[in-house]
């Protein structure tokens, strides 16, 4: 498989995003309940739009280690769940904009993810399969 990839320590800001999302559940009312706990205890467990943010920040960081199909797909994919769930949010139900709130690490780190694939800003290894 090769040399395990450097961790790109200059990208860390991004965990910091992921780290937000993880630990608000929904209740069985709709609302965000902050905590640990709710993730293991509530009906609905970890949903996609909660831990998508790290999955991508986990590529995010160490992008060698990933096929680039797979970045692409997770971070286009979390993008187009972003920007609906940031249009249903803040636009379509307003009273509900702390739902929005929520997603914006979804939407943020898939967007930097895309961002960092573009041509030009790929990866390279040297010979010993550090990152350069």
């Amino acid at each position: 498989m090769g040399a395990v990839a450097r961790l790109r320590r200059n990208r860390g800001a991004g965990a910091a995003r992921a780290a937000i999302a993880f630990p608000y559940t929904i209740d069985p009312a709709g609302n965000a309940v902050p905590g640990w706990a709710g993730m293991f205890l509530n009906g609905a467990g970890v949903t996609y739009c909660m831990i998508t943010p790290v999955v991508v920040g986990v590529m995010v960081l160490r992008p060698g280690d990933y096929p680039v199909r797979a970045r692409w797909l997770a971070a286009y994919v979390g993008l187009l769940f972003g920007l609906v769930n940031a249009a249903t949010w803040f636009g379509l139900r307003p009273a509900s904009w702390w739902m929005g709130v929520l997603h914006l690490p979804l939407l943020i780190i898939s967007g930097f993810a895309l961002w960092t694939m573009r041509p030009g800003r790929e990866m390279t290894t040297d010979s010993e399969g550090s990152c350069a």
